[in-house]
């Protein structure tokens, strides 16, 4: 799953662990953005393939596995009318990988 177009509050649920929070800077400040409120926004947008958006601009930079249990991801996605560059953290816990914690940048589509 990418984290821009494929994204629904139920998926989002399962890939991002519960106390998981999204961080980007906001006007020079940082903001902090719990799961469960980003999930409120993602429920109150159409999705970007209602609106035919396609995938192109989807990609996986780099994925670093520092330890048994501990990785992180840098990728690329956008949705109409914004371009997102994710550094996400994952944890591996009970089997399973998780992402805790999502750090990002965006800016207009161009």
């Amino acid at each position: 799953m990418t984290a821009c177009t494929k994204a629904t509050p139920k998926k989002l649920r399962q890939t991002f662990h519960e106390v998981s929070h999204l961080h980007s800077l906001a006007d020079g400040k940082v903001s902090d953005l719990p799961l469960e409120d980003w999930c409120k926004l993602v429920e109150g947008r159409a999705s970007p393939k209602s609106q035919n958006f396609g995938r192109e601009l989807e990609r996986i930079v780099r994925v670093e596995e520092s330890a048994p249990n501990c990785a992180n991801v840098t990728l690329t996605c956008a949705v109409p009318g914004r371009f997102f560059t994710d550094h996400l953290s994952l944890l591996k816990a009970d089997g399973r990988w998780q992402i805790v914690n999502k750090v990002f940048h965006s800016r207009p589509l161009e």
